[in-house]
């Protein structure tokens, strides 16, 4: 009677097991996200014809204020994708924190950037039409999509807890990669189409991204149903 009823105990405890799931490395899925939004640019040059970064054309110029921002969106998105994939993993807590930390400090560095260029531009520049703001905004959002959706993929294959809050983390990285080019591709140097089209709407974008990041990682995370006999 004792061992028919340890049967059945155990048969219940097992019942809902699932399967573990193995999930890529975190190093193959940043080189993956990488080439996703490189391959994203470059599709976008060749069909828009959007230019590919001009980093150069302003290296000589010694402008601090560009190469700040430029710098503050570059660390803004690693941070951000490394606390959200780092996030997603048992064990990976000090990269997550550090990630946190960098893109905290990369986000602090843009803005900065943004407001620097703005006073040295002066209010006159400042003037510009806002639809300019909006397509370089819009820009970045387009050429997010697509690493966007191998973030949210994998959060789902890694079964990640407070999906919510990693994708909020994932999409600012992504934001930020994109604006990052967007930054380094426009021509217009407007300090108000700068502040708000480089900087300020991709990352107010980032919320908006999020929830629909955390419903696809979500989606992958929902328990199988057990089959019973």
């Amino acid at each position: 009677m004792s061992d028919r009823r340890t049967e059945t105990l155990v048969r219940e405890l097992t019942d809902d097991l699932q399967p573990v799931r193995r999930i890529p490395r975190l190093r193959t899925v940043a080189l993956l996200v990488l080439a996703v939004g490189g391959a994203a640019a470059a599709a976008n040059t060749a069909i828009t014809g959007w230019p590919f970064p001009l980093v150069t054309a302003r290296l000589p110029s010694g402008e601090g204020s560009f190469l700040m921002m430029l710098a503050g969106l570059a660390l803004a998105a690693g941070g951000a994708l490394v606390a959200a994939l780092a996030g997603a993993v048992p064990g990976r807590d000090v990269a997550a924190r550090s990630g946190r930390l960098s893109a905290v400090v990369g986000v602090a560095l843009a803005v900065g950037g943004a407001t620097w260029w703005a006073l040295m531009t002066g209010a006159k520049e400042a003037v510009l039409p806002l639809s300019s703001c909006f397509g370089c905004a819009s820009h970045a959002l387009a050429l997010a999509l697509p690493p966007a959706l191998v973030v949210g993929l994998f959060l789902g294959r890694a079964l990640a807890r407070r999906p919510l809050a990693l994708s909020a983390f994932a999409a600012t990285g992504v934001l930020a990669l994109g604006a990052g080019f967007v930054h380094a591709s426009c021509t217009d140097g407007g300090a108000l189409h700068v502040a708000l089209g480089h900087v300020v709407a991709p990352l107010v974008l980032a919320p908006l991204l999020a929830w629909p990041l955390s419903w696809l990682a979500s989606r992958g995370a929902e328990p199988v149903p057990a089959v019973r006999d």
